[in-house]
This record gives structure tokens, C-alpha cells and sequence, in this order.
């Protein structure tokens, strides 16, 4: 039986497995689109089944389907539950339209708790939904913040590091721009230098500007912290020809569980787009939109613990 088909067969039957003080659930998640006109991609699925050695109190949080009508942009995020911390998060849009993107992806440290947040621009013709995740952990974490300059109709690159002896768990970017067709993310990913324990981590974000005469800004975000079994996966390049919608994953090391992930594209153009970056059971699914001219490709990570 393959991975996808366990998944489907434990939502199928219904199973609920209880797993201990120390573990959570993960909330199982068909992406689907039911009653929406528009092309579906078939994403995959969340099951509720946590690993025995699992982070303490770790859990995927989902909003469930948050409606992104043709023609407007909107917005969606979800929460961790009390006690808990935001160590990673995505979004998942099954449109396979060019014209629906990431608008802005990123964590937030609120007073009373944490999430993950998210933005969708809906250019098309049709109706579509989209699903934000947070992921949570009984772990302490910092959000390290920097802003950056995004001119218009240019494609912009902004980095920042985590605290020395630290890793990366998750990050993201938010850009100033308001409406539909302002900013949209073009790659967001980890990045490490180095090795043992001199190796140094961080997060970079490129945010593409669609407007004419508009300069405006962006912050890149990454979520900071420690932890053993810590996993960043990196894939190989993958085919982005100009005009379609690619996908690229990555499964996790036996054994441990999605932290974060994220998608780095070898385009410049300001219309090579996010579509969908999150986590499924055993690792990380990104899909991005080439509305260019010309080829590229991607490169998908994972970050992994466990």
C-alpha cells in the first residue's frame, strides 16, 4: 500500500488513535475543491497518525476551506492552541489557474498566542478555496524580522539570520502592498552556511512587485529555535516550463514530522508565482505558477524532526 493510500484508508475508516500525553493530532485534511468550477490538483493528504517520538505537543492546526472568490484577495490564518508555539506553517490552494498566487505567507507572535497567516490573489475567472496550517510544538522559539526595499515591477531578495546556535524551523514574508495584484511571493525558503556547529541558519524570500509606478516593501521572516533529530531537506531542481503549474515535494526522513518548508525558483520574472507551499504526513508539497515567457525550475525543502 502506498503512503497516500494508507492516509486515505485511515480517514476512510474513521480511525481516531490516541497517542499519549505528549503527542498531538494531526488534523486530517482532504485537499478538494467540491462544487468549484475551476481545475483541481490533487494534493495530499494530512493523517492523523503522529509519530511515538514525535516533538512534545507537536500538532497541524488547519483553517479549513476559506473561500477565495474570482477577481479579489483574501485573507486566512490559523492559531495554536494554548501552551503551544508556532514552528511552522503554509497554504494550500487547489486552483491550478496561473492567476491564483501567494499573495503573503508568514508567522505571527500575537499577545496570547501564535499563528500563521496568509493572503491569496485570485486573478482568474473562477471561484477557488484555500487552506492555512500552523504547526505547533511545547518548543520555545524567536521570530527574527527584517524589512526590504521592493521597487516597482521588480522581483526583490531579502534574507535573515537566526540567532548563533539556533536553527530554522519555518519562515515566510508579508508585503506591504494592499489589493489585489500588488505583491505576490516568488520563492521562500531555509537557508544554512556551514556545518556542526558553526553552521548558521536563516530564511530568505523573494517578493516580485506587479505594479507600475507603486515602490513599496516586504519583511522576511524566520522562525528561530533548538532541537535534536532537526532534518533541512533540499530536492533537486525541477522542471517550471513557461506556462504551467509545477509541483515539487520532498519526504521526510523516516520517522520524524514536517517543521516547515518552502520553494526556491531560478526565474526573475515578476510573473513566476507562488501557488501552494504546506505540509502533508511525511514531508512538504510546493507548486509554483510560470506565467512567464520562459522556462525555470524550483527546488523544494523540508525542514524535518525526528
Amino acid at each position: 500500500m502506498s503512503r497516500r493510500s494508507f492516509g486515505l484508508a485511515l480517514l476512510a475508516a474513521g480511525l481516531v488513535v490516541l497517542l499519549g500525553a505528549n503527542l498531538g493530532i494531526a488534523s486530517p485534511v482532504k485537499r478538494s475543491a467540491a462544487g468549484h468550477s475551476s481545475n483541481i490538483k490533487a494534493g495530499r493528504w494530512f493523517s492523523p497518525v503522529v509519530p511515538a517520538d514525535a516533538p512534545t505537543g507537536y500538532q497541524v492546526v488547519t483553517s479549513g476551506d476559506i473561500d477565495s472568490p474570482s477577481g479579489t484577495e483574501n485573507f486566512g490564518d490559523v492559531y495554536c492552541p494554548a501552551q503551544t508555539h508556532i514552528v511552522g506553517g503554509g497554504l494550500y490552494t487547489p486552483s491550478t489557474s496561473l492567476d491564483v498566487n501567494v499573495n503573503r505567507l508568514w508567522p505571527r507572535e500575537l499577545r496570547s498566542t501564535d499563528d500563521f497567516a496568509g493572503f491569496v490573489d485570485n486573478n482568474s475567472d473562477a471561484d477557488t478555496t484555500f487552506v492555512v496550517y500552523a504547526i505547533c510544538a511545547h518548543r520555545s522559539v524567536s521570530i527574527q524580522e527584517a524589512v526590504f526595499d521592493n521597487p516597482a515591477r521588480t522581483q526583490s531578495s531579502g534574507s535573515v539570520q537566526c540567532p548563533p546556535g539556533t536553527q530554522v524551523f519555518s519562515g515566510g514574508a508579508n508585503g506591504s502592498g494592499r489589493g489585489l495584484g500588488h505583491q505576490v511571493i516568488n520563492s521562500s525558503y531555509p537557508t544554512k552556511s556551514g556545518s556542526g556547529a558553526s553552521a548558521a541558519y536563516g530564511w530568505t524570500a523573494r517578493m516580485n512587485n506587479y505594479t507600475h509606478h507603486a515602490d513599496l516593501s516586504f519583511t522576511v521572516y524566520a522562525v528561530c529555535g533548538s532541537v535534536g533529530g532537526y532534518h533541512l531537506v533540499k530536492g533537486s531542481p525541477v522542471e517550471n516550463d513557461a506556462g504551467t503549474q509545477s509541483a515539487a515535494d520532498l519526504y521526510c526522513p523516516a520517522s520524524s514530522v514536517p517543521f516547515g518548508g518552502g520553494l526556491r525558483s531560478s526565474s526573475k520574472f515578476v510573473s513566476v508565482n507562488l501557488a501552494s507551499s504546506d505540509p502533508f504526513s511525511e514531508g512538504w508539497e510546493n507548486w509554483e505558477n510560470n506565467a512567464s515567457v520562459r522556462n525555470a525550475t524550483i527546488t523544494a525543502y523540508a525542514i524535518c524532526v525526528g
